[in-house]
């Protein structure tokens, strides 16, 4: 009754957030409520969209950050910039929004470029109320700037005793909606968008669940658009007719028929970035402060050849050769088996190739390596919700909960 609710409303898959997690945060909201039976439970949650959305935020906790994935923020400036040189204005959505991060990461990196406010819309969707109304408000922590600031970013933020507000030029820019992928409202009002970021949602699908959300938002993407999606939800989207973009650790993919019918590298020319130090999806954030052209030139900077070869694996990742990156990981570790990067990166493959006891292997050996390597733990704790452990998909979110207090990543 409760589990095909929440398939039907947002996608919501027990399998892939763990049944018995499921299972614990329902008894805990029906404790808070007062409910005494499950029917009980149903008809107050189905009555409320506000008590749905408290269950659903305990079962699936938003994990975001601001200039998260820094590379996507700098390929989408470039191509807001070529949209509205044809069309003169950029249409973007952002869901799930959470608590309003990348939303306002987006607003900040497309007028940090130079682009008028009068060329951006921006929509952000949430299922829960709560988190829209912190969104609205703009007032972040300094954790939430794990990834630091932009340079050119900086002059959309006033800090004051480490919380930090969103310049109203940007807030103005985007405009929050209460809904989920699933609701009528998304498809309702007519809108084609050219750039959807949708990161780390699928994951929690069933199968059905992503193509049935794949296909919404195909239809709501106009014909070159781009979608982009979390690191491991490649396979994903390459299962269900849509394409890499050639632009390293973006994580940004086009319909295949664009890809085919406009050649998009190609009369694109963006520029294959080569990442330098160690590959996780939350990347250096001194390349965001660099444009495009000036990323073309990091070519010509010489590096150790293993740097290279690691280097190599992560842009081979990025493209969709998984099995040339795996295979090229396998041979890094043959010479150096203490590269935690490598056995990182190594999991992030078996993961898209959805060789899930492979991935949880070279996790845990990153987390050997490397105890507070924060994605390594998130990646494993997920791995363990869904396999059941459930005690130690916990107690690794609660050492990635340390971290990110005491300041690490």
């Amino acid at each position: 009754m409760i589990e095909k609710m929440l398939r039907d409303k947002i996608g919501l898959s027990y399998d892939a957030i763990g049944r018995k997690n499921a299972e614990d945060s329902i008894c805990r909201h029906m404790r808070k409520l007062g409910a005494g039976s499950l029917e009980e439970y149903h008809r107050a949650i189905s009555s409320s969209k506000e008590l749905l959305a408290e269950l659903i935020h305990s079962l699936v906790v938003p994990e975001t950050w601001f200039f998260r994935y820094g590379e996507s923020f700098v390929f989408v400036a470039d191509q807001a910039a070529k949209i509205i040189s044809g069309k003169g204005l950029v249409r973007i959505l952002s869901i799930p929004c959470s608590t309003g991060e990348e939303p306002y990461s987006i607003a900040v990196s497309l007028l940090a470029s130079g682009i008028g406010p009068e060329r951006i819309r921006i929509d952000a969707a949430d299922v829960s109320m709560p988190l829209i109304e912190k969104a609205r408000r703009g007032v972040y922590g300094q954790n939430c700037f794990r990834s630091g600031i932009p340079e050119p970013a900086k002059r959309f933020f006033t800090e004051k005793d480490k919380v930090f507000e969103v310049d109203r030029k940007a807030k103005d820019l985007v405009t929050f909606h209460n809904f989920s992928i699933f609701d009528n409202e998304l498809l309702s009002g007519g809108v084609q968008y050219d750039i959807i970021f949708c990161r780390n949602l699928l994951i929690y699908f069933s199968a059905e669940e992503q193509e049935k959300a794949i296909r919404i938002l195909s239809g709501i993407l106009s014909e070159s658009g781009i979608l982009l999606l979390g690191h491991s939800e490649y396979g994903i989207a390459k299962r269900l007719n849509f394409e890499p973009v050639n632009f390293p650790h973006s994580f940004a993919f086009r319909k295949q028929a664009a890809v085919r019918s406009h050649n998009t590298v190609a009369k694109t020319g963006l520029p294959a970035v080569e990442i330098k130090g160690s590959h996780t999806p939350r990347l250096p954030e001194s390349r965001l402060n660099k444009t495009a052209d000036q990323q073309r030139n990091d070519k010509n900077e010489k590096a150790p050849s293993m740097q290279e070869m690691i280097e190599k694996a992560a842009v081979l990742a990025d493209r969709g050769k998984l099995h040339e990156a795996e295979a090229l990981c396998l041979q890094f570790l043959e010479s150096d088996k203490l590269s935690p990067s490598a056995y990182y990166l190594l999991g992030v493959v078996n993961l898209s190739l959805r060789r899930t006891k492979e991935a949880a292997k070279a996790f845990s050996r990153t987390l050997y390596l490397n105890p507070d390597h924060y994605e390594a733990l998130i990646q494993l704790a997920l791995i363990k919700e869904r396999s059941g452990e459930h005690e130690e998909a916990s107690r690794m979110k609660q050492r990635a909960g340390k971290l990110t207090s005491a300041g690490h990543k």
